[in-house]
């Protein structure tokens, strides 16, 4: 399971590197407004793959070391990123992009996929 969960991991993160080769994202904790969306690769179904990929190898160590005490690791790996997603989001609301962002943000999930759109 842990290796499932680690080799997930590797295939997320390459794929947003490969997606993002082109158009590279700014720096988390930077100052500027952003200058493009990517909505393709993995982030057709997640807006913060990077994270999820980080996330996810956390979790495989979990279940490779047996200790699912463990995940307590990945909640606290989780609120740093929560926090910096929410402000790299903010700055997306206040770019030119902000209705643009409004409506992939409204389809697509934050670090999971969104599985069934409601109405």
């Amino acid at each position: 399971m842990g290796l499932s969960i680690y080799i997930i991991s590797l295939v997320l993160f390459w794929w947003a590197v490969k997606t993002t080769k082109e158009k590279p994202l700014s720096l988390c904790y930077s100052d500027d407004l952003p200058n493009h969306i990517i909505t393709t690769g993995p982030y057709k179904f997640l807006r913060n793959p990077f994270y999820t990929s980080y996330l996810l190898s956390v979790l495989a160590g979990v279940f490779v070391s047996n200790q699912l005490w463990l995940i307590i690791t990945v909640v606290v790996m989780f609120v740093p990123y929560y926090q910096v997603a929410r402000e790299e989001e903010a700055k997306f609301l206040a770019s030119s992009f902000a209705a643009d962002y409004k409506v992939y943000k409204e389809n697509t999930g934050m670090f999971l996929p969104k599985l069934f759109l409601f109405p």
